[in-house]
């Protein structure tokens, strides 16, 4: 049952006679005050604002999201070229460090070949330019020879004595083949 006018019963209830229907009474009251007085235009203005603040934070917080990933993207490219950077350095240095090395091997075999070339335009004895003619030939081959024996000789008991000897007399027969025969037919290239 309800009755707005002239009585006080509300709904089926008497709130006019307790103290918490009072309570109710008043709060309902301000409420309808605060609806018809312009506070709900106050209430949505200030919930307006809020939400901008709100939004505005978020935004804030999106744009230092964005800021932070391009800042890390930047970092990580500038790493990316630190590094390139110094491989690129190190490949020029070793290709300096190669340069340096075949020039200085081209001068000692000009020198050698020069030196050849005094030595045989000299007059000495005929049997001496004959031993000189013959030791390449003859330092090779036992070179070689040493080196098949030893190969051939070294059973499955072999010390690490017998291994690096024999490793030793096989690099140097390689050696003074390609010394030889090789480094010293063809010149030294004159552009480097």
């Amino acid at each position: 049952m309800v009755r707005i006018r002239g009585g006080k019963t509300y709904l089926g209830c008497d709130y006019q006679s307790t103290s918490a229907g009072r309570i109710i009474v008043s709060i309902l009251d301000a409420i309808g005050g605060l609806l018809t007085s312009g506070g709900l235009t106050g209430l949505a203005s200030g919930a307006m604002a809020v939400y901008g603040k709100l939004h505005e934070k978020k935004l804030d917080i999106e744009q230092a999201r964005v800021n932070n990933e391009q800042q890390t993207r930047q970092w990580k490219y500038e790493v990316y070229m630190t590094r390139e950077n110094a491989k690129h350095e190190a490949m020029l240095a070793d290709k300096k460090l190669l340069i340096t090395k075949q020039v200085g091997a081209d001068a000692i075999l000009v020198e050698a070949i020069k030196s050849e070339a005094t030595l045989a335009a000299t007059n000495v004895y005929k049997w001496v330019s004959s031993v000189r003619a013959l030791h390449r030939i003859v330092l090779t081959y036992v070179l070689i020879g040493t080196a098949i024996y030893m190969h051939a000789s070294a059973g499955t008991d072999t010390t690490e004595q017998q291994i690096l000897l024999t490793a030793f007399v096989t690099n140097a027969a390689a050696a003074a083949i390609s010394f030889w025969y090789g480094s010293k037919v063809i010149a030294p290239d004159k552009r480097r």
